[in-house]
């Protein structure tokens, strides 16, 4: 119940906000989007390839899952976040709104412009309702993609099935993304939806699960399920990592060294 009156009181104060500062909404699936509110992907990733390191091998980075329950307690991580210089950017694991209303993808923007370091996000399956997939093309970019940091490499895949109209996650892309993993000390795959939900059928995570195991996949990573978890899922030297929802004040800390890595589970204290 606390949540539902804070997302209902976060939703009209954001539509007051964009009324106030870019247009008059009058209707939900129709909002004015300025420059500074597009293509941030992009803009975020030019960032981010201008960070140099004083140990290109040892870096930590922060992952945050399913803000769209409690903006509040989401606002408040993002403090957390910025009280730790040495992370270089945030990744959203998705579901940063709840109904993909344009307020919500706004009201989300906003409290990230707060980082102070970039940030980068992959797609949810809340931002897959009403016309979100359109906004979140707008304001971020393409569903699928990849960077390169130092001799590390993150992949962000759109894993939505069920919102997407039973189409099946790009797996050939995917795969090419994977082709030259040996470049690589490290792989990190980021997907909203983990193999082991039941919005995949046995055939789409079976497909996924033989991916990473053929591409030695260091860990892949995802939200959804609004808990914490972390481990060998299924005895084949692959790690997931389910990050816990922004409402019980939790997020990750995966520390990198060479070519290993820890992952640490936050908790804000109120």
């Amino acid at each position: 119940m606390r949540s539902k009156l804070i997302l209902t009181l976060f939703f009209i104060g954001a539509t007051l906000f964009l009324s106030g500062c870019q247009s008059r909404v009058t209707n939900p699936n129709r909002v004015n989007l300025d420059e500074s509110n597009t293509n941030l992907t992009q803009k975020n990733l030019e960032k981010i390839s201008k960070i140099k390191l004083d140990d290109p091998h040892r870096f930590s980075f922060a992952i945050v899952s399913d803000s769209h329950t409690d903006y509040a307690d989401f606002r408040d991580i993002i403090k957390d976040i910025n009280k730790r210089p040495e992370l270089p950017f945030l990744i959203h694991a998705g579901d940063f709104t709840y109904l993909g209303w344009p307020a919500e993808f706004s009201g989300t923007t906003y409290i990230l412009k707060d980082l102070t370091i970039p940030f980068l996000t992959v797609i949810g399956n809340h931002e897959c309702y009403s016309n979100g997939r359109q906004f979140y093309k707008k304001i971020f970019g393409d569903f699928n993609y990849s960077f390169a940091f130092n001799d590390y490499k993150f992949i962000f895949l759109d894993g939505n099935v069920w919102e997407n109209g039973g189409k099946s996650p790009d797996f050939n892309w995917l795969e090419n993304e994977l082709s030259q993993r040996e470049l690589y000390n490290l792989v990190f795959v980021i997907v909203h939806i983990p193999p082991f939900d039941i919005s995949w059928s046995e055939e789409v995570a079976n497909r996924y699960k033989q991916l990473m195991v053929e591409n030695k996949v260091s860990l892949s990573i995802h939200g959804h399920l609004h808990s914490y978890w972390y481990g060998e899922k299924y005895d084949d030297g692959v790690k997931y990592l389910v990050v816990d929802n922004a409402a019980d004040r939790n997020y990750c800390i995966v520390s990198v060294d060479s070519t290993a890595f820890d992952v640490e589970n936050i908790n804000v204290d109120r």
